[in-house]
């Protein structure tokens, strides 16, 4: 039971059009002649203005230094509701579209097998292992590469980060 979290360094103010832009992004799917969309799921964004947002986003480059602290933090609920997280990870696949997505996720201590690195023609690079690239959300290969990481965390292969 896999669920999906949106983390963005939008600014609040932007809630609605962020959520409005997930739900309505779509890809076209080869194998069924239909679109698909993304999973629901909570979207978690900055606490700060808009131009506080745009400054650590486009000025500064820092906006993994938020997402760092929303990751350590939830998996830290996690760990204080008793889970533990190095038998049952939190992290089961990252996705984000910008190298500093990677950074943040390293930093809050997810395994680089389960990244994957999303560039602008929806192409996905796996950020370990083989380093397979899936040219979009519907490759079946993805899913296998998913599934495969999900059954070596069950069995207590995944390796953690030191």
């Amino acid at each position: 039971n896999c669920r999906m979290l949106y983390l963005t360094a939008r600014p609040m103010n932007l809630i609605k059009e962020t959520r409005t832009y997930i739900e309505d992004l779509e890809q076209s799917c080869r194998h069924t002649n239909s679109n698909v969309k993304l999973p629901p799921g909570p979207i978690v964004t900055d606490t700060t203005d808009l131009l506080s947002s745009f400054k650590k986003e486009v000025v500064n480059k820092t906006s993994h230094h938020f997402k760092t602290e929303m990751l350590v933090t939830l998996k830290s609920c996690f760990a204080s509701a008793g889970r533990d997280t190095s038998k049952y990870p939190i992290f089961i696949a990252t996705f984000g579209n910008k190298q500093t997505d990677v950074i943040a996720y390293e930093a809050a201590g997810a395994p680089r097998l389960t990244m994957f690195l999303i560039d602008s023609y929806s192409s996905i690079t796996v950020m370990h292992g083989n380093k397979g690239w899936f040219s979009s959300y519907d490759d079946q290969r993805l899913l296998q590469t998913t599934l495969e990481r999900i059954d070596m965390i069950q069995k207590g292969m995944l390796p953690m980060p030191p």
